[in-house]
């Protein structure tokens, strides 16, 4: 069902219509309304006396010339007899919006008992305290866990670079924080170390002899392992 509608289309009637029994009306100009395809559009018209303090809501299925066939008393308003000269207008009314927006909104996305502190930025929404919750009887959601989906607290929204102040090195524990992308991140402090070649007097890297260089016996920059040892042999001789 299409439902049709011009911008301030009035007109008034040109005949009487009787109490809940006429089902078509003459109007004055049809011309104001929307063409309708009859089975498939229709359009909501308000009648109303010339003060407004009266109305009927009807559903109209078909338009031919002044002709309006007509389905009474919509949206709980009652089927009233009318004189020549009330009002015809295609008003906007909460049963044309409610019929429009059906299956157009989620009704699952509708947040419900909203606290009345409840602050909205955009797509953030930012709620007071834990109390204020209970107070309201709203679910407060606990904190997330490696089996539970919850909410967590960061640590700064300083943007990634600076160390967050839970850092703790000894037991490796760092804070999350928001990035300058807006994604979490963790910031875990480290710096660089570069080793040089072990010596008699200095820490550092070494490598492992091979067995030649073992059995050579002037190699003294690389080390020794127990298998090359065991296989080492000295001016022909095994040690």
């Amino acid at each position: 069902m299409a439902i049709k509608y011009n911008n301030n289309a009035k007109t008034v009637l040109a005949n009487t219509i009787n109490f809940g029994t006429d089902l078509s009306m003459e109007v004055v100009d049809g011309t104001v309304l929307p063409t309708l395809v009859v089975g498939t559009d229709v359009m909501y018209l308000t009648l109303s006396d010339l003060g407004n303090s009266v109305t009927e809501i009807v559903k109209c299925t078909a338009v031919v010339g002044n002709t309006c066939t007509i389905v009474r008393g919509q949206e709980g308003t009652a089927p009233i007899s009318w004189v020549a000269g009330s009002n015809v207008q295609l008003r906007l009314t909460a049963g044309l919006l409610e019929t429009l927006l059906d299956g157009k909104v989620d009704d699952s996305q509708v947040l419900k008992n909203v606290p009345a502190n409840a602050v909205f930025t955009d797509t953030q929404l930012t709620i007071g305290t834990a109390a204020s919750h209970a107070a309201a009887g709203n679910h407060i959601h606990t904190a997330a866990s490696t089996t539970t989906l919850g909410p967590i607290k960061l640590e700064s929204v300083t943007v990634a670079g600076t160390v967050n102040s839970i850092t703790s090195t000894g037991s490796r524990t760092y804070g999350l924080q928001v990035n300058s992308s807006g994604q979490g991140a963790i910031n875990v402090p480290w710096t660089d170390t570069t080793y040089g070649a072990a010596s008699l007097t200095a820490s550092g890297t070494i490598e492992l002899a091979a067995q030649t260089e073992v059995n050579t016996g002037t190699d003294a920059l690389r080390a020794l392992t127990p298998a090359t040892l065991a296989g080492a042999t000295l001016d022909g001789g095994t040690f």
